[in-house]
């Protein structure tokens, strides 16, 4: 019995390894996160955050997501997704329109997971090289389901 639960445990834990799509945060950088939606091993990462001058900022980039490296004895791989890190302009949704629309390449970013609930964001933004330490953001408990 002890061997099944740990059998089932390592393919719960290498399936969550996976699936990167939820938000995530740096708990030192409170109002900044990112929210990553995955389809896939194709990645959408949406990056939240503020300008130098206080404005709410949007980022945003796509990307394949890619093993870089292998644990075969823990069963967990080490993936990344690198991409161009674009910003959008343009009206408001409620004066929407689509030739105000423009997008600037403003840098470049790689998340790498090293696990299912950690991740590194390393980036340059407008010339200038930072990264933020991440976690998946909890902001309930998921009862478990009852069917």
């Amino acid at each position: 019995m002890k061997k099944l639960l740990l059998a089932l445990l390592f393919v719960c834990s290498n399936a969550w390894a996976t699936d990167f799509q939820d938000i995530w945060w740096d708990s030192t950088k409170s109002g900044m996160g990112i929210i990553i939606g995955q389809q896939g091993s194709s990645l959408f990462v949406s990056w939240f955050t503020y300008s130098a001058g206080g404005t709410a900022i949007w980022y945003v980039f796509t990307a394949p997501l890619v093993v870089t490296s292998a644990n075969s004895l823990e069963g967990l791989s080490q993936q990344s997704a690198s991409g161009t890190i674009q910003q959008f302009s343009g009206t408001p949704p409620t004066q929407y329109n689509p030739n105000a629309e423009s997008s600037t390449i403003v840098g470049s970013g790689t998340l790498t997971f090293t696990s299912a609930v950690a991740a590194k964001f390393n980036y340059t933004l407008n010339g200038l090289v930072n990264a933020m330490n991440l976690s998946r953001f909890n902001f309930a408990t998921v009862p478990p389901d009852s069917s």
